[in-house]
């Protein structure tokens, strides 16, 4: 008997590790939903207050609500948002300012999906050309250069 439990737990151990899945409610966006959201409010930032325009559509558009309770499970949100990723990168509009591309992107790093985040940038602009336009060049906690980010101001 004792040796039956031996052999078994490494199975038990794994099915006690996996990650929940999202449970599918009427409000549940799949990832072409959230584009589909996105697109509605995508448009060219003429100046920095625009920008905030980008985040309440991000808001909007994905499931980032991390206070729901105490029924809340970050790794049921966190799943439930890389689900609705799948469709990013998304080009949201252009930044009238510098003329630059903005894309909403999804990205992880650590734990995955569970902390993932969905944000925007300036699309394929390296460390050096995003000082020359103002923009903010992000690292993750591990030196990885993440991309540009467009700052406010007018």
């Amino acid at each position: 008997m004792f040796q039956r439990i031996l052999l078994l737990w490494p199975i038990l151990f794994l099915a006690a590790c996996r990650l929940p899945e999202p449970t599918s409610t009427p409000e549940t966006q799949t990832g072409l939903d959230a584009c589909a959201c996105l697109q509605a409010h995508a448009a060219d930032i003429a100046n920095g207050a625009d920008l905030a325009r980008i985040s309440a559509a991000i808001q909007a558009c994905f499931t980032l609500d991390k206070a729901a309770g105490e029924d809340f499970d970050y790794a049921i949100v966190g799943v439930e948002l890389a689900r609705q990723a799948e469709c990013l990168p998304f080009d949201f509009g252009r930044d009238l300012r510098n003329d630059t591309l903005i894309e909403v992107f999804y990205w992880c790093e650590d734990i995955c999906p569970t902390y993932g985040k969905v944000e925007f940038r300036y699309k394929d602009t390296d460390a050096d050309r995003c000082e020359a336009i103002g923009g903010a060049p992000q690292f993750s906690f591990f030196a990885k250069y993440i991309g540009c980010f467009p700052v406010r101001g007018e």
